[in-house]
């Protein structure tokens, strides 16, 4: 093997590591993938309702949300900047 090949065979192996370390994860079958979305929404709303949070929505993204205060029902316009305050949780309460 001479000089000129070995940083061939070396880019080539770190080429073909990265490939390898960014394949997808094996996909679920749909049956389980209902199943542990029916197992989140479980826990969240456990908890919700161990907290005595009220008026939690689900979006059908399974986003858990509440809406503390309606907006005004005036129309926006092209200059204006909305503006979102949000909370994020983890089931422990941290």
């Amino acid at each position: 093997m001479d000089m000129t090949t070995r940083p061939v065979i070396a880019m080539f192996l770190c080429l073909m590591m990265a490939l390898l370390a960014c394949s997808k994860e094996e996909t679920l079958p749909a049956s389980t993938s209902v199943l542990r979305s029916q197992m989140e929404d479980s826990l969240i709303f456990d908890y919700v309702k161990r907290n005595n949070i009220d008026s939690v929505l689900r979006h059908p993204t399974a986003l858990a949300y509440r809406i503390r205060r309606k907006g005004s029902n005036e129309m926006i316009k092209h200059t204006s900047v909305p503006t979102l305050i949000f909370t994020t949780r983890l089931l422990n309460g941290r």
